[in-house]
This record gives structure tokens, sequence and C-alpha cells, in this order.
């Protein structure tokens, strides 16, 4: 079970303190990867790290686990129905009676190089960095390349949080109503060396394709 907290972990200044921030993404990085456990892409260009997938297949209306209107079907089963939902969206064919032919897209943008999202180096290790304008706190991934395999990790709520409070100290985030924001910690470069072997747990893992 998920923590209940707006957005969990959050780091006082962008890791690693006291280091430069790169003005683009090195070029070892640049390329595109597949995930190692799904039909999702990564695409890494000097600015930008892009999530995405692409795909199209038959199925029988009744495994569609979808309510739609019934004013939205189409007067032709041969046009489509669109549905947009955030960085996902689904178009519907309804052919050959039961069946529907269905075609998924899906896009995110997990990283833009700016003033908010600033991406530092050590020890072989790239930080990737997110902050909200007016905020002061900044979420980190822990983005790691070796040979042709991609590593993009988090902290995991809550099952990392044992492991963090024999690191570093934790600050709980508690909002005016006394509800549970999430975790604020500030880590010495000793215990961010800790932290990068315990600390982000949660990873996904792609190859380079090219």
């Amino acid at each position: 079970m998920q923590l209940a907290c707006d957005d969990g972990f959050r780091f006082e200044e962008p890791q690693p303190a006291h280091k430069p921030n790169l003005k683009k993404i090195p070029g070892r990085l640049i390329g595109k990867y597949l995930r190692s456990d799904s039909s999702r892409h990564l695409i890494i260009d000097p600015q930008h790290i892009i999530e995405w997938e692409n795909l199209e297949l038959k199925l029988h209306i009744d495994s569609l686990d979808l309510e739609i209107d019934s004013t939205q079907l189409p007067a032709n089963p041969q046009e489509f129905i669109e549905l947009l939902d955030g960085s996902h969206q689904v178009n519907l064919q309804f052919i050959e009676g039961d069946s529907v032919l269905v075609r998924y897209n899906y896009r995110d943008t997990l990283f833009t190089i700016s003033e908010y999202n600033v991406i530092r180096r050590f020890k072989g290790h790239y930080f990737l960095n997110r902050s909200r304008e007016g905020r002061v706190t900044w979420s980190v991934d822990l983005l790691t390349l070796k040979k042709r395999k991609l590593s993009l990790s988090d902290i995991n709520i809550p099952k990392d949080i044992t492991s963090l409070e024999e690191i570093t100290e934790i600050e709980k985030r508690v909002g005016p109503s006394g509800r549970l924001k999430g975790y604020k910690l500030k880590p010495t470069r000793r215990e961010l060396n800790k932290l990068m072997d315990l600390g982000f747990t949660r990873t996904a893992e792609y190859i380079k394709v090219e």
C-alpha cells in the first residue's frame, strides 16, 4: 500500500549539493531505449527525457473496461472514438460486430532542463532534480547508465523509509489540516553516498537500442 501523501520525498536543495548544474544532458546518455518490462520506449536528447508507447490491438468489445456514453458512438462504425486522459490517448474503432480496434498512444515528458529541472553528475550517476515554480524543495531521481542498461530510480514509499531513517534525518511534512504531505531530507555528502545504494529502490530499467 502506498503512503497517502502529496508528493513523497522532497530534498531541501538539488542533489548533490554544491555540484554545478549541467547545461545539457551528456552525450553518452542520448539515444533511444526500450523498457525491459514493457513495450515503452525512452528517448533522451540534449534537453529532454521522454517516455512513449504506441500499441494497436484487436479485442472483443466485452473485454474493454470502459464506460462510453452511447451518444459518443459514431454513426459510421468505421470512424474512431478518441479518448484523452493526460498523457494517454486511446482511439477505438468498432469493427466486425463485437470487435474493436484499439490504438493506444502514451507520451510523457519526464524531464526538461530548465530553471526548475536541473541535472547534476556525481560518481558516474546523474541526478534529475525537479521543483515547481514558487517551491523551495526538490524531488530527485537517480539516472545510471552501465554499458547499454539505463536505470531510472526514485525513493519508494513506504518501503524505503526504515532504511532512510538509518542513514539521515527525515522531517515529516504536514499540511494545515494535519494530513501527512510527505517527507523532507537534507543529506550530507557521505549520507548521499549511502542513499544512492539503499535509498533509491524503485527502479525502471531500459536497454539502449540506438
